[in-house]
């Protein structure tokens, strides 16, 4: 998917969802990523330069077959979300 960012940048990226209200995404890069909920009924996606690009990268590896099933730790918050 195409995500914009808060400069107006768009980012293509892949995006790892956990069940119907979590989600990450990463760039091909790894420069861009962030995490993605439900608000409302909708996906709002968040940028995050702070989130490790490797945990989302392997997850999305292991998802595609591309690399030998782990476990994998993802940032995850269970408070409220915006």
């Amino acid at each position: 998917e195409i995500l914009t960012t808060a400069s107006d940048e768009k980012v293509l990226v892949k995006q790892l969802y956990l069940g119907v209200a979590r989600a990450w995404f990463i760039s091909a890069d790894g420069s861009h990523k962030g995490t993605g909920s439900v608000v409302n009924g909708e996906w709002l996606w968040q940028f995050d330069a702070e989130l490790d690009a490797s945990p989302i990268k392997n997850a999305i590896a292991i998802f595609e077959k591309q690399q030998a099933s782990d476990f994998i730790a993802l940032p995850l918050s269970l408070g409220a979300q915006p």
